[in-house]
């Protein structure tokens, strides 16, 4: 709980104001208590010793806990297992990041149900030499807020599900929250998840492969994404998902809805793909309102076989903008 609010005295007649907060400062820097279960960093270069420190004061870690990372590289030994509902904080995603050194994910969390953990002000990476998923989400409601998720490496020649080199991937027990993120330059895509993921303001960039799966029966929400110079745009297959207010840019499809799916699609700019929108057999799907230009292989596309063993194809358009396409 925070203490009764302290006044600053008046200035005494004569004297200097600069000099007066001046001294404040010092006063209140000496004074300030230290926040519980800070790790700090050492910056300028990769830091094992910190890596192991912070992995350490991790495992240590209670229930609710808010752990501040301060600004610095932390070379981390081996993945961290989450199981807690913890907090992680970094100085920002420019100042504090987190580099694997092995071959696996980064961090694996999995929360209990019914509790929260926060991922915030981090870049989340492998080191150079290093392979593996990024960030993994089994259980529970994670939230990742202001963080870079990037530079997940295939390991050549493994069939092994965290060695593909993908940024995100949440299990069938995940509920993932992102907010102002940036997923780029993953080998293995960008985002893949079994979970419900809702994202706002969140930004693919240079990720081979598709940038966002959504499978099992999942459901995503989405609003201000941006998709730029991905192998593949969104991909969803026995989920549903709403998007709107986003730009898809990619290399490929920017929207496939695969069999036994349901998009709503709504206010957002499909441009310069080589298809903008794909919907297979037993999908339904609302397309409204939506800038649909320069697709050169189509804007939206529908199965045309007909009726198959999801049924047929269902997709009501209206008030698109649509130009450019073939």
């Amino acid at each position: 709980m925070a203490g009764p609010v302290q006044r600053a005295p008046k200035p005494v007649a004569g004297s200097k104001p600069w000099l007066l907060i001046g001294v404040g400062l010092l006063i209140a820097a000496a004074l300030a208590p230290s926040v519980p279960g800070a790790v700090q960093g050492v910056r300028g270069h990769f830091d094992e010793a910190s890596g192991r420190a912070l992995a350490e004061r991790i495992a240590k870690a209670h229930p609710g806990e808010i752990i501040k990372i301060a600004a610095g590289r932390y070379v981390l030994p081996a993945p961290l297992h989450i199981t807690q509902a913890i907090h992680l904080i970094g100085a920002g995603a420019d100042r504090t990041t987190l580099l694997g050194s092995g071959d696996d994910y980064l961090v694996v969390l999995g929360v209990p149900n019914g509790a929260i953990s926060t991922v915030k002000g981090l870049t989340l990476a492998h080191a150079p030499n290093a392979t593996g998923n990024i960030l993994e989400i089994t259980r529970g409601h994670v939230v990742v807020e202001g963080c870079n998720v990037q530079g997940g490496k295939r390991s050549p020649g493994s069939r092994r599900v965290s060695w593909a080199g993908t940024g995100i991937v949440g299990g069938p027990g995940s509920d993932l929250t992102l907010v102002k993120v940036t997923v780029e330059g993953n080998r293995g895509g960008g985002l893949t998840t079994r979970g419900n993921v809702h994202m706002t303001d969140v930004d693919f960039r240079r990720n081979m492969e598709s940038a966002f799966e959504l499978h099992d029966g999942a459901h995503g929400g989405v609003t201000r994404l941006h998709l730029e110079s991905n192998q593949d745009g969104i991909k969803v297959t026995e989920s549903k998902l709403e998007i709107s207010n986003s730009i898809l840019e990619t290399s490929g499809t920017a929207l496939y809805l695969g069999y036994n799916s349901h998009g709503i699609v709504r206010s957002n700019q499909i441009l310069h793909n080589r298809i903008g929108l794909t919907v297979e057999l037993g999908t339904s799907a609302i397309v409204a309102h939506n800038r649909i230009t320069d697709n050169p292989r189509g804007g939206i596309r529908i199965d045309p076989r007909g009726v198959g063993r999801y049924g047929a194809s269902r997709v009501t358009a209206s008030d698109n903008q649509e130009s450019g396409n073939q």
